[in-house]
Protein backbone atom coordinates (compact mmCIF):
# COMPACT_ATOMS: atom_id res chain seq x y z
CA UNK A 1 0.00 0.00 0.00
CA UNK A 2 1.08 3.46 -0.87
CA UNK A 3 -0.20 6.41 0.71
CA UNK A 4 0.81 9.54 -0.51
CA UNK A 5 0.14 12.58 1.52
CA UNK A 6 -0.87 16.32 -0.03
CA UNK A 7 -1.72 19.68 1.65
CA UNK A 8 -5.18 20.87 0.17
CA UNK A 9 -3.79 24.50 -1.14
CA UNK A 10 -0.80 22.09 -3.70
CA UNK A 11 -1.18 23.47 -6.80
CA UNK A 12 -0.65 20.33 -8.45
CA UNK A 13 -3.29 17.98 -5.86
CA UNK A 14 -4.77 16.29 -9.56
CA UNK A 15 -1.01 15.26 -10.74
CA UNK A 16 -0.64 13.63 -7.37
CA UNK A 17 -3.76 11.77 -8.26
CA UNK A 18 -3.49 10.73 -12.04
CA UNK A 19 0.76 11.12 -12.33
CA UNK A 20 2.45 10.13 -9.04
CA UNK A 21 0.32 8.16 -7.46
CA UNK A 22 0.16 6.21 -10.52
CA UNK A 23 3.93 6.06 -11.26
CA UNK A 24 4.80 4.64 -7.49
CA UNK A 25 2.17 2.04 -7.81
CA UNK A 26 3.70 0.71 -10.44
CA UNK A 27 7.17 1.20 -9.69
CA UNK A 28 6.46 -0.60 -6.22
CA UNK A 29 4.03 -2.98 -7.69
CA UNK A 30 1.37 -2.11 -5.20
CA UNK A 31 -2.48 -2.52 -6.15
CA UNK A 32 -3.67 -0.07 -2.87
CA UNK A 33 -3.20 3.50 -3.20
CA UNK A 34 -4.21 6.44 -0.93
CA UNK A 35 -4.34 10.07 -1.53
CA UNK A 36 -4.43 11.49 1.83
CA UNK A 37 -5.73 15.88 1.50
CA UNK A 38 -4.80 17.33 4.81
CA UNK A 39 -7.51 20.20 4.47
CA UNK A 40 -5.26 23.38 5.77
CA UNK A 41 -7.67 26.49 4.27
CA UNK A 42 -10.80 26.79 3.97
CA UNK A 43 -9.74 27.55 0.32
CA UNK A 44 -11.20 24.02 -1.10
CA UNK A 45 -10.63 25.20 -4.93
CA UNK A 46 -7.84 22.53 -5.14
CA UNK A 47 -10.19 19.84 -4.11
CA UNK A 48 -13.30 20.73 -5.55
CA UNK A 49 -10.77 20.73 -8.90
CA UNK A 50 -9.50 17.21 -7.99
CA UNK A 51 -13.45 15.96 -7.02
CA UNK A 52 -14.67 17.32 -10.43
CA UNK A 53 -11.69 15.48 -12.27
CA UNK A 54 -12.53 12.76 -10.85
CA UNK A 55 -16.03 12.72 -11.77
CA UNK A 56 -14.99 12.69 -15.32
CA UNK A 57 -12.51 10.16 -14.86
CA UNK A 58 -11.75 7.94 -12.07
CA UNK A 59 -8.56 5.32 -10.96
CA UNK A 60 -8.39 3.10 -8.25
CA UNK A 61 -6.97 5.09 -6.04
CA UNK A 62 -8.81 6.28 -2.21
CA UNK A 63 -9.12 9.67 -1.87
CA UNK A 64 -8.87 10.71 2.09
CA UNK A 65 -9.58 14.23 3.20
CA UNK A 66 -8.48 15.32 6.91
CA UNK A 67 -9.58 18.49 8.18
CA UNK A 68 -6.88 20.12 9.82
CA UNK A 69 -8.07 23.76 9.85
CA UNK A 70 -6.66 25.53 12.61
CA UNK A 71 -9.80 25.95 15.04
CA UNK A 72 -9.57 27.99 18.38
CA UNK A 73 -8.97 25.49 21.73
CA UNK A 74 -12.46 24.26 22.70
CA UNK A 75 -10.79 24.87 26.35
CA UNK A 76 -10.59 28.70 25.35
CA UNK A 77 -14.15 28.58 23.91
CA UNK A 78 -16.23 31.43 25.19
CA UNK A 79 -19.75 30.21 25.77
CA UNK A 80 -22.69 32.44 25.74
CA UNK A 81 -25.35 31.14 28.35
Amino acid sequence: MIVETKLSTHERLRDGYYEQLPTYAKAENVKNTILLILRVSEDDKHINGLKEAIARKSLPIQVKVIDAVRKPSASKRRTTI
